[in-house]
């Protein structure tokens, strides 16, 4: 009975005289190609200021974004919008029940341009505190 061979191709001899085993290399690892036209992801959301160029020279500055003042982002931080979700949630009722409430005029709500409803904070929190507490 024959034994069986080694089947690992750096330990078998050549199959003819003079002919070297067959040994693959790994291929080099590419990075992916980036488009040319694109700015890399760190740069492309920073504004320059009036006058700077793309290289650097001459005002390189970040420019703010909004006009909103100091006292106006404390008051947004302080008391976002709230969606319908997110109110049903603080609110502990489903998401029709925030719509009833709004649509009879209980839960004060703004509208977006396409018509979805948003609540301050702080009118969730005062209507729960009014009526969800009460029960």
């Amino acid at each position: 009975m024959k034994e069986p061979q080694s089947r690992q191709p750096s330990m078998r001899a050549p199959a003819k005289p003079g002919i070297a085993p067959i040994v693959s290399k790994p291929l080099p690892r590419r990075r992916p190609a980036r488009a040319k036209d694109t700015a890399p992801p760190d740069r492309a959301a920073t504004p320059l200021a009036p006058g700077a160029t793309e290289a650097g020279k001459g005002g390189n500055r970040r420019v703010r974004l909004t006009t909103e003042s100091r006292d106006q982002l404390v008051e947004r931080l302080k008391n976002p919008l709230v969606n319908l979700d997110e109110a049903a949630i603080l609110l502990r009722v489903c998401r029709t029940t925030v719509r009833r409430y709004a649509d009879a005029g209980l839960l004060p709500h703004i509208r977006t341009e396409g018509g979805q409803r948003r609540f301050y904070f702080k009118d969730i929190e005062s209507f729960y505190l009014q009526y969800i507490l009460k029960k």
